[in-house]
């Protein structure tokens, strides 16, 4: 990216500030998968694809991470098939907050 700690810590910001969410309450109700939910993400924001983005959870199912893979122009692009995240059709859960007993021991 950069080997410049300001450079790298800039860019990072404007890459993150540019992401929109779909609505994760109304995702959290529903019977959601991996893809589905990256197929959301994806919707909000324009030129990208399910496919450019890896999720993750916890053991539990939790949505943990999203990944999203970028070219070197800093565009989306299709994640290569050895980088992991969840299979498209793997059950996924959201978080809504409310305390912590109810993910530590879902």
């Amino acid at each position: 990216m950069t080997t410049r700690p300001t450079d790298y810590f800039a860019q990072s910001g404007r890459l993150y500030g540019a992401l929109r969410y779909p609505d994760m309450n109304a995702l959290s109700r529903r019977s959601l998968t991996a893809g589905g939910f990256a197929q959301a993400f994806a919707a909000v924001n324009p030129g990208m694809r399910a496919e450019m983005m890896r999720v993750t959870a916890t053991r539990n199912g939790w949505l943990d991470e999203v990944w999203i893979c970028l070219s070197r122009a800093y565009r989306p692009v299709a994640c290569p098939a050895h980088q992991g995240g969840l299979a498209m059709n793997a059950p996924l859960r959201i978080w809504r907050g409310g305390g912590g007993r109810a993910r530590q021991g879902a």
